[in-house]
């Protein structure tokens, strides 16, 4: 009699099994009917209801996490901490509750489960392999809507299709099984030797479902290890117009002014990187920046048909190419109001610049609020540093806010010189 809990998958497999039980000459009764209990067994369908529902759960997004290092951001709280533990007693509080194993252990397994660190990984190959034998892997990869997230390239020495490059977050990093150097020897049973990466590339398009590689291992295997480096680039990039990244579907899109976290720069040309912020954990291709001040100095050689005089400058030049500007998160401390201060010559627009900061974020950017109508005078002579701190602590007494966003903004006119 048929479960109606059953799932519809197995429960088609049973049927199927059970109507081509005679197409199957191999197959003794003992094995048919080992199958057919297992595929009825309550547990096989219980664990297959909740395999169901945890992916059904998953695409909610809701569910995505926020960040996957958040072990490193208790050490960084607990370095601020390490200070203010003698002046407050909530500090010395958290400070002792995030150094519990219980709570650190909590951390190190949300940040495996955002880094999808849980997948199965083959064990080490056994150090007693003899010398002259070549040991030889197989590695199986489930083909996605997700690109494979390795690159290939030809071996300038033995002209072998070896790994180029592990994209950060990709399938095959999460897989542990592909390493840079390994040696591709079969793509689905198809031989590589003597083929481009173009035609490997083209193997690995008409692949469907599993794809399975006959790989040999590299003689070290360095792991990838994620930087912290942030940058804001000062330009807009399109991996689709780029004629010379060696992958356009490993590259990164991104616009001017967006922060990305730089994961490798193991590469001269190519650096790995994701947009901060974003929900997709696997890293992406963007030139270096080297490779991108290379890139403008040629194009402003060839669109202004460079001199002698322009060639002798180009270290003057290279110090004006915006590329990418190298920024740090700041984490904003409750009740301490930061001031900026403009400093300039008279009629360089400096009320104007202060204006636009403030209509950019009017909860964010206040001008002080004087108790009394008399004005901060400084002269030319008065412009020290002794003169500016003085003012500071004036400004914050002086200073009226309702949150601990507001920062204090001032102009101080300064002589031409």
């Amino acid at each position: 009699m048929e479960n109606t809990n059953w799932d519809p998958a197995l429960s088609k497999l049973l049927n199927s099994l059970q109507e081509n039980k005679n197409e199957i000459p191999s197959c003794t009764d003992e094995e048919f009917g080992f199958l057919s209990e297992l595929l009825q067994s309550k547990e096989l369908n219980a664990l297959v209801n909740v395999h169901n529902k945890i992916l059904n759960n998953v695409k909610d997004d809701k569910f995505f996490p926020v960040l996957s290092n958040s072990m490193d951001i208790d050490i960084e709280v607990l370095d601020l901490l390490s200070t203010k533990t003698h002046t407050s007693k909530d500090c010395k509080e958290l400070f002792h509750l995030l150094q519990k194993p219980h709570m650190q252990g909590l951390l190190c397994t949300h940040d495996a489960v955002a880094q999808k660190d849980y997948y199965p990984r083959l064990p080490e190959i056994p150090l007693e392999v003899d010398e002259d034998e070549e040991t030889v892997k197989i590695v199986q990869l489930v083909k996605s809507n997700e690109p494979l997230g390795a690159t290939i390239k030809t071996c300038e020495v033995t002209g072998k299709i070896v790994i180029a490059r592990i994209m950060h977050g990709g399938a095959a990093d999460r897989s542990g099984l592909i390493h840079v150097g390994d040696e591709v020897c079969e793509v689905n049973g198809i031989s590589v030797e003597g083929k481009t990466p173009n035609c490997v590339l083209k193997i690995l398009q008409n692949s469907e479902g599993t794809i399975t590689f006959k790989i040999v291992p590299a003689d070290s295997k360095g792991g990838i290890r994620e930087s912290k480096v942030r940058v804001r680039a000062h330009f807009s990039y399109k991996a689709a117009e780029d004629p010379y990244i060696p992958c356009k579907e490993a590259g990164l899109d991104f616009s001017k002014g967006d922060v990305l976290h730089i994961v490798s720069q193991d590469d001269a040309y190519w650096w790995q990187a994701r947009r901060e912020g974003d929900r997709n954990m696997r890293a992406g291709l963007i030139p270096s920046r080297a490779l991108q001040e290379r890139r403008i100095i040629l194009e402003r050689q060839q669109r202004e048909k460079t001199d002698d005089d322009n060639i002798k400058n180009d270290d003057f030049d290279r110090e004006e190419i915006p590329t990418y500007e190298e920024v740090a998160k700041l984490y904003p401390r409750p009740g301490l109001y930061r001031p900026v201060v403009l400093i300039g010559p008279p009629g360089v627009g400096r009320n104007e610049l202060k204006r636009r900061l403030m209509a950019t974020d009017p909860d964010k950017y206040k001008t002080p609020v004087p108790y009394r109508r008399d004005r901060v005078k400084l002269t030319a002579k008065s412009i020290t540093l002794s003169a500016v701190k003085k003012w500071r602590r004036r400004s914050k007494r002086e200073s009226l806010s309702s949150t601990a966003s507001i920062r204090v903004i001032c102009t101080v006119p300064v002589p031409r010189a």
